[in-house]
């Protein structure tokens, strides 16, 4: 099986899974209704500490792979953009024709 960068998802479905079963344990346990609220109150603080780290390191990914991806298509249009200007500077008349088409058409 191929190796598609699935590590985070994972990592991302063990925590929340992890978290459900806090949360069953929790509302299963024979405890006091004010005891089980603060558990609550805590573990939520706990959980949207968890969110924050890993929404952050989400954006941190997106912004890097959002660089590769812009350096790469950088990579790929500059040699195109070098031959564009090559043969307009061999031939600016032609590119000026290009640019006016109703100077093409009274010649």
């Amino acid at each position: 099986m191929a190796n598609n960068g699935s590590g985070g998802s994972f990592a991302i479905g063990f925590i929340l899974g992890g978290i459900v079963g806090a949360l069953a344990a929790l509302l299963l346990a024979p405890k006091k209704g004010s005891e089980t609220r603060n558990d609550l109150v805590e573990r939520s603080v706990a959980m949207r500490a968890i969110a924050e780290e890993l929404a952050a390191q989400a954006r941190t990914q997106a912004k890097d792979r959002a660089s590769v991806g812009a350096a790469q298509a950088r990579e790929r249009i500059n040699p195109v953009v070098e031959q564009v200007s090559a043969r307009i500077n061999r031939n600016p008349d032609r590119a000026d024709e290009a640019k006016d088409p109703e100077a093409q058409q009274n010649t």
